[in-house]
């Protein structure tokens, strides 16, 4: 019993030098994509997908083995700056959102401003009511104005 103890834990040792062999191969083939990214000329919506893909891919294999300090920092340095042309579009869109927002707010100011000058919905006969037909009142057609079909 004793010796296949044994046997196995040298076996476990060994699958555990190689599973940390082969996470340090995939990381150098991350370090390599994320590299790449800078040199390809990617359209942003690539990059908004690929750099979260591979922050994720890189945090997966940290449970295998830890990184060495130099390859995260280069990983993460790429990374970033493949980045910064999404986190340029992305705050180009949020202050166009947000001047959008001001603009609908000033109309709506506007407009508010409007309906109180101008008092609409209110009568402007000299104290008369205008009276608004009902659903159940016949609409007049003919001869005076109406429908003709």
């Amino acid at each position: 019993m004793a010796s296949r103890l044994q046997r196995a834990q040298t076996r476990l040792g060994d699958l555990s030098g190689w599973a940390k062999w082969g996470a340090e191969q995939k990381r150098e083939d991350l370090i390599a994509a994320a590299e790449e990214l800078l040199s390809a000329n990617r359209d942003v919506d690539y990059l908004a997908n690929a750099v979260p893909a591979l922050r994720q891919e890189w945090k997966r294999l940290n449970g295998q083995a830890a990184p060495a300090h130099g390859e995260w920092e280069r990983f993460d340095a790429a990374l970033s700056k493949a980045y910064q042309p999404v986190a340029v579009q992305r705050a180009e869109e949020a202050a166009r959102r947000a001047q959008a927002r001001s603009d609908k707010e000033a109309l709506c100011v506007q407009w508010d401003a409007f309906v109180a000058a101008n008092r609409l919905g209110a009568p402007r006969h000299r104290g008369d009511q205008v009276r608004t037909r009902t659903d159940a009142e016949p609409v007049a057609h003919g001869a005076t104005g109406g429908l003709s079909g």
